[in-house]
């Protein structure tokens, strides 16, 4: 399960997400793509105050902090939010909800598989993933239509070589806000 995890990794999301937003820029498609990097930000950036925010409350009370899933977060957004967008003129438009339900569904059960976090805080990254998404959908222009071979083409090159890295974000945030670069037993997975 490791293996799906890694896939939602920020060592994996941010170059594949760069990757995406470049192509998208190169092939002239400014106003998606500054909805997308927009929706891609605010969840990206909304999932760290999150996190800090539990961690700081934590480190305040002693009591253990949630840890909602940035993994499962990131993936929804970003795997979910660019599978709608090459897939909501598909003849078959329930693909555009689907897809992206799967990617949330195989990515945070990896991570509870994984012990990296409980079904409540895959829950937590799942809502603030989709309603990041709900967001992008909503702000989208009708009738922009991306190709989605050219975001394949991105995928194929980049997800390979950062497939298996890890950014150990969480436990430098960890050490930031508590004082110790590895969080004690019990207190944050």
């Amino acid at each position: 399960m490791q293996f799906i995890s890694d896939f939602a990794d920020a060592a994996v999301i941010f170059p594949f997400a760069f990757g995406v937003w470049l192509l998208l820029t190169a092939l002239g498609f400014r106003i998606v793509i500054g909805q997308w990097a927009v929706a891609v930000a605010g969840v990206l950036l909304s999932m760290l105050a999150i996190k800090a925010g539990w961690l700081f409350v934590a480190a305040q009370s002693g009591k253990r902090a949630m840890s909602p899933s940035g993994h499962t977060a990131s993936a929804c957004i970003v795997y979910g939010g660019l599978a709608w967008l090459m897939l909501r003129h598909a003849a078959i438009p329930w693909l555009a909800i689907a897809v992206p339900l799967l990617i949330i569904a195989a990515v945070g059960a990896s991570r509870i598989a994984v012990g990296a976090h409980d079904p409540a805080e895959v829950a937590m990254g799942a809502a603030v993933g989709l309603a990041g998404l709900a967001l992008l959908r909503r702000a989208m222009a009708p009738g922009a239509r991306v190709p989605g071979w050219p975001i394949m083409a991105v995928a194929v090159v980049v997800i390979p070589l950062a497939h298996g890295h890890r950014l150990p974000i969480e436990k430098a945030l960890h050490g930031e806000i508590v004082g110790r670069a590895e969080p004690p037993t019990g207190v944050v997975r």
